[in-house]
């Protein structure tokens, strides 16, 4: 097992969340609905970006909405190479053919669809009728499909706004980084060297033992603007994973400064949540699955399975090309013997 630390996708990658969570004061609408608190400095951060650009491209929904959030997808490690920095992702969305560009959002968009395999989503997107029958079946609003017949109808000049717009982002971003250097460099290091010095070992402590690395290579990144996120992605042999720079804050208040069932109370009162445990107490499923049977967005399940794994309540394993989510019963049992302890049931 490899694992390394990558600098250069963590900043790709964070740079496209900030557009997305920056559009139409996303960021507001989803920690107040998670009722979450948003980190200082990622919320200047939010407010020094909307005053210096406009995202008001064609398609700009497509792009940037809570619903698709395509823009982010251009950064997802299946399709970037892994040298690729903020410097050059622009040339890097330049070089990118019709076909590439049009394999890369139906990527994003099968999300909301029967969950088509990736070598079938490279021959749809070769097929301009397939495209069409693709959207047909996809569960989004009319505008977002509205939008994404027009992106498909003339993919150049979509793509031509999007990348003037992250050519003109790509300095403010830098310019974030810049103000925020001390903060985001003092969490880089932190991980990697932690990596460098323990590696499994301080990986495992890192997520609380809530991910099993089996993957033959494992590539860490750090994010900035999503700072309580922890996101897995598979391709292939490689299991992905970004560490918001206050995850770690996420787990303490997660687990909460008593007892750790406290933590496990608060999660299955949760509706949402316990649905999901009730479905995996059964069989483990991966994120599409519990997406489609509980009737959330992809997106949703990752939220909810933040909360879950810093809980210790669910644990997340590579099979194949997919995360797989298990039940952790022995920390419910723990959670049940608290109850008998303290009320002498």
């Amino acid at each position: 097992m490899n694992i390394e630390f990558n600098r250069g996708l963590s900043r790709v990658h964070d740079a496209m969340e900030g557009l997305v969570y920056c559009y139409k004061d996303n960021y507001k609408h989803i920690y107040e609905e998670y009722n979450l608190s948003l980190n200082k400095a990622a919320e200047e951060a939010f407010v020094f970006i909307k005053e210096r650009i406009t995202m008001d491209i064609a398609n700009s929904d497509l792009f940037f909405s809570r619903e698709t959030g395509a823009a982010i997808t251009f950064a997802r490690s299946r399709f970037i190479p892994s040298d690729l920095s903020v410097d050059n992702f622009v040339d890097y969305l330049i070089g990118l053919s019709d076909e590439e560009v049009k394999l890369i959002v139906l990527s994003n968009l099968n999300s909301a669809g029967p969950k088509i395999s990736h070598e079938e989503l490279i021959l749809i997107s070769q097929d301009g009728t397939r495209i069409m029958d693709f959207l047909r079946n996809i569960k989004l609003s009319s505008s977002i499909k509205w939008e994404a017949l027009e992106f498909f109808r003339d993919v150049r000049s979509s793509m031509k706004g999007f990348i003037e717009l992250v050519k003109r982002y790509i300095p403010i971003y830098k310019k974030i980084l810049s103000r925020n250097k001390k903060l985001i460099e003092t969490f880089e290091n932190y991980v990697e060297s932690g990596i460098n010095s323990e590696g499994e070992v301080f990986f495992t402590k890192l997520v609380k033992d809530s991910i099993r690395l089996d993957a033959e290579e494992i590539i860490i990144g750090t994010l900035f603007f999503r700072s309580r996120t922890l996101i897995c992605t598979i391709v292939g042999e490689k299991l992905y994973i970004f560490i918001g720079m206050d995850y770690e804050e996420t787990v303490r208040l997660s687990l909460g400064a008593g007892d750790a069932s406290i933590s496990v109370f608060k999660n299955v009162s949760d509706k949402t949540r316990f649905q999901i445990l009730n479905l995996l107490k059964d069989k483990d499923l991966y994120g599409q699955e519990i997406a489609d049977k509980v009737g959330i967005t992809l997106a949703t399940v990752s939220y909810h399975m933040n909360y879950l794994l810093a809980s210790n309540l669910v644990t997340l394993e590579k099979v194949g090309q997919k995360g797989y989510y298990s039940l952790r019963k022995d920390t419910l049992k723990k959670s049940v013997d608290f109850l008998n302890n303290n009320f002498n049931l």
